[in-house]
């Protein structure tokens, strides 16, 4: 499969764009796809970094952005008309022939996307502030209020929106940093500071000169200074002025960074979902426009403490807000919490695999493991597993938290989950008592309506067959069709009941026949 991206990176747009086009770039790269970068505007560091993961770059005809310009229209960080720029685009893409367009890209709209679809079958755009789109897939990554409705007559019809956190494009090492990060508990002996790849504001200075305060001196403090960023010389001066203090440059990921720190301070847009998946507590300031309504909702979720934009911020109000995080135990325990409930770092390998979907031959299951948890948490809250569900009230973690450590130990509870091509889509739990096992299944939103419904409960029929010899039952909502088709087509018989809901029985003879080995 041939993949193309059009996005541009430089100190005056900034390079967040890109840098989350890597991220899904290399989740198409580990599906076998092959990947072309088409830019205008992109930093020397960048093009190094894309040619290291394996990916082409085609250049359009440069443009001079002014650093200094004061045109903060979108149109003025491309540099030409739209038309142009898709004139140019379609000229690299006609040869290349790719199968989907992703484009990242402000100056970049719905006219634009209609005139790639002359060469690309799929647009996926990426976007965070709600602009009208002619795509097939819309990526917003973004925390919001009523996120369906942002997009409501701005898409398709038929445009499959993944809205939210949950598709947040990050590098794998967020993944694994997930399950070992620290958790908000301790006292506060390392903080990391990052605010983006130009930080066009220098917030990343005026931080550093607030933590040199005396009542940080016991405090480990690790600067990341981007490629892109121009004042990189005075800040080392400063770093080199302040004890255990320590820059550190420009890398692939900084999960490593993240899941050391006690405390992160920095920026919104991916960066705040990279410390969120860390579970590393946060102090943010918002360096561009399109990083506020993010912003604003994780603080007003309390998972992190936003302190404005940064033309409004100074030294002594992020002294103060370090100081008063320091002092919060339990708002730091619980913003590490709530951060990594939020975002798992498997929000790429989602993008892909709805624009390159696995084969049904990908699937399987596997028994559940402790690092499930809170997969299934967010499963079991998903409001369309919850509104099938027979009770609908959504689960509270603690709650869940007990519920897990039960079934997870009990002999009598065999539970497992889905997998397609490594990425967790699915899980199907039977809980025996006496001579029945009672069937639980669901299926995340990138599997669903492809029929990996029936597939999961088969594989998982298998697994039973192999331990247990006696009836299985199923019980389903008599709204629930899809659940029902699939339960009569593997061979369950209907019990009537004196419910409108529908209740369902696999004999033992027929799990063995059917499903035995």
């Amino acid at each position: 499969m041939r993949v193309a991206f059009r996005v541009d990176a430089s100190e005056k747009i900034g390079v967040g764009h890109i840098v989350r086009c890597q991220s899904l770039a290399r989740a198409m790269l580990e599906c076998g796809a092959t990947v072309l970068f088409v830019a205008r505007h992109i930093t020397a560091g960048l093009r190094d970094a894309l040619e290291r993961d394996g990916c082409a770059l085609a250049l359009l005809p440069t443009v001079n952005l002014r650093p200094d310009d004061r045109d903060n229209s979108y149109g003025a960080w491309l540099g030409v008309t739209e038309d142009v720029d898709a004139a140019q685009t379609l000229e690299i893409l006609t040869d290349y022939q790719p199968a989907a367009v992703v484009v990242d890209h402000y100056a970049l709209s719905q006219s634009w996307e209609r005139q790639i679809r002359a060469i690309a079958p799929r647009v996926v755009a990426i976007d965070d502030i709600a602009r009208t789109h002619d795509c097939d897939v819309l990526v917003d990554q973004n925390l919001s209020h009523a996120p369906q409705e942002r997009y409501e007559g701005r898409v398709p019809v038929s445009c499959r929106l993944l809205l939210g956190p949950h598709y947040a494009l990050l590098q794998p090492d967020y993944a694994a940093a997930a399950t070992r990060g620290g958790d908000g508990n301790g006292a506060v002996k390392r903080i990391a500071v990052f605010f983006g790849g130009a930080d066009s504001g220098n917030m990343t200075a005026k931080t550093l000169e607030a933590l040199s305060a005396p009542q940080f001196d016991a405090v480990t403090v690790d600067i990341v200074i981007g490629a892109a960023n121009s004042n990189a010389g005075t800040i080392k001066k400063l770093a080199a002025g302040r004890a255990d203090t320590h820059i550190v440059q420009p890398r692939t990921t900084l999960a490593a960074i993240f899941a050391t720190a006690d405390i992160a301070i920095g920026a919104g847009g991916t960066t705040a979902w990279e410390r969120c998946c860390c579970g590393v507590p946060s102090i943010i300031v918002s360096i561009a426009d399109n990083q506020v309504p993010g912003s604003t909702a994780l603080a007003e979720a309390g998972i992190a403490r936003y302190l404005g934009d940064q033309s409004t911020v100074g030294v002594e109000s992020l002294r103060a807000s370090i100081e008063s995080l320091i002092a919060d135990g339990s708002a730091r325990r619980e913003m590490s919490r709530a951060g990594r409930l939020l975002v798992d770092g498997w929000g790429a390998k989602r993008v892909v695999e709805v624009i390159a979907p696995s084969p049904v031959e990908a699937l399987s299951l596997r028994r559940a493991a402790a690092e499930d948890r809170a997969f299934l948490y967010r499963l079991a809250n998903d409001p369309t597993v919850r509104a099938q569900s027979f009770n609908s009230a959504e689960i509270a973690w603690d709650d869940h938290v007990v519920w897990f450590a039960d079934k997870i130990s009990d002999p009598n509870t065999h539970l497992y989950i889905l997998t397609a091509r490594g990425l967790t889509v699915g899980v199907i739990r039977f809980d025996i008592n006496g001579p029945i096992a009672t069937l639980n299944y669901a299926l995340e939103a990138v599997g669903r309506g492809r029929k990996w419904g029936a597939v999961l409960v088969q594989l998982g029929l298998h697994e039973l067959a192999a331990v247990w010899t006696g009836e299985v039952h199923a019980a389903v909502k008599a709204d629930n069709l899809a659940s029902r088709l699939i339960f009569e087509k593997l061979g369950f018989r209907a019990v009537d009941t004196r419910t409108a809901d529908h209740f369902f029985v696999l004999e033992g003879k027929g799990l063995r026949e059917r499903y035995g080995r």
